[in-house]
């Protein structure tokens, strides 16, 4: 049986801005559609409410008084081991997709891929920046500017995220991996409602892919043994 993981994240991501939790006001088909095929987790625990902390501790295993991450924009200590590092030292493709906010940088990183994940698929907010114009740069944070003519899915960040993620299991999906998904959306509602829904679908498209190989693998039965473990990081 193949050794292989997907971790996806959102950004932001309130309990109650999800239908699977009861709230019926929010649609949200495809991310109630993975809970209802996987784990629903009623409480969930973070060592604290700020991003580059919690996300320090859950790639870590370690407090952010330990790694170093106490608040924002503070890098990792140098004696530090992610759990990619850790993974890759064992044999294991690990890829890393998406926000990261750990490397003390700015909110958008620093563009350069840490060791132990694999630069090929390496895509924090800087890469994705350095995609874009200055003016679709400005645009992309804008509230304003997001309703304007041309502004397509394909334009957000985790369209581009979800693409190269189902690019990434094509690759690997013969052999043993850790790849997370860690979308920035829909942190502060900076673009239109119906693009967010869209990184929704993305998340499932992700999943379907992972799915698709898992099946192909035989690591997943049709038992209701797949499981889905969806991390909510809240900021």
């Amino acid at each position: 049986m193949k050794k292989q993981i997907v971790v996806l994240m959102t950004d932001t991501t309130r309990k109650d801005m999800v239908g699977c939790y009861g709230n019926e006001k929010m649609k949200t088909p495809n991310l109630d559609r993975l809970a209802q095929e996987g784990i629903r987790y009623e409480n969930a625990y973070t060592c604290q409410p700020v991003c580059g902390p919690a996300r320090g501790a859950i790639f870590t295993g370690a407090f952010p008084h330990t790694n170093g991450v106490v608040t924002n924009s503070i890098g990792m200590g140098d004696n530090i081991k992610t759990i990619g590092q850790r993974l890759h030292d064992n044999k294991i493709e690990c890829g890393y997709i998406g926000k990261w906010h750990l490397d003390g940088s700015d909110y958008f990183g620093n563009g350069v891929c840490p060791d132990g994940w694999n630069p090929k698929y390496w895509y924090d907010m800087r890469t994705y920046l350095s995609e874009l114009s200055d003016e679709d740069k400005l645009r992309s944070r804008d509230s304003q500017t997001s309703y304007t003519e041309g502004f397509s899915e394909e334009f957000t960040y985790a369209h581009r995220c979800s693409d190269r993620a189902i690019a990434y299991l094509n690759e690997f999906k013969d052999q043993d991996f850790f790849l997370t998904v860690s979308y920035d959306e829909p942190h502060h509602l900076f673009v239109r409602l119906h693009l967010i829904i869209c990184m929704m679908a993305s998340v499932l498209k992700v999943h379907l892919a992972f799915r698709t190989i898992c099946q192909r693998n035989q690591c997943c039965s049709n038992s209701g043994q797949e499981r889905i473990y969806m991390h909510q990081n809240q900021r």
